[in-house]
């Protein structure tokens, strides 16, 4: 069983709790973000991996071109992996 934690007029976050799942799911007005949209929904996706301790990390690529996105992901892969500590 899933819990929506964030639903946003672009993505939506879901929780798989006994799982330790954090779902990234893309909704059809996503085409409209901008790059900083883009990046405001990763590191909000990084910190609540964070503070949920996930160890796996869904992304839905069902309703978004992502190759449009792939410089995007690129540019804040770096940011991104300044969110992330290593689980203990």
């Amino acid at each position: 069983m899933s819990k929506t934690l964030i639903k946003h007029k672009y993505y939506s976050f879901e929780l798989y709790e006994g799982r330790s799942i954090l779902k990234l799911d893309w909704t059809e007005d996503s085409a409209g973000m901008t790059d900083e949209d883009f990046k405001d929904c990763l590191l909000k996706y990084a910190k609540l991996a964070e503070e949920h301790r996930i160890k796996k990390l869904w992304v839905s690529q069902s309703d978004i071109d992502t190759r449009s996105l792939l410089s995007l992901w690129l540019g804040v892969r770096i940011q991104l992996s300044q969110c992330f500590k290593p689980l203990e």
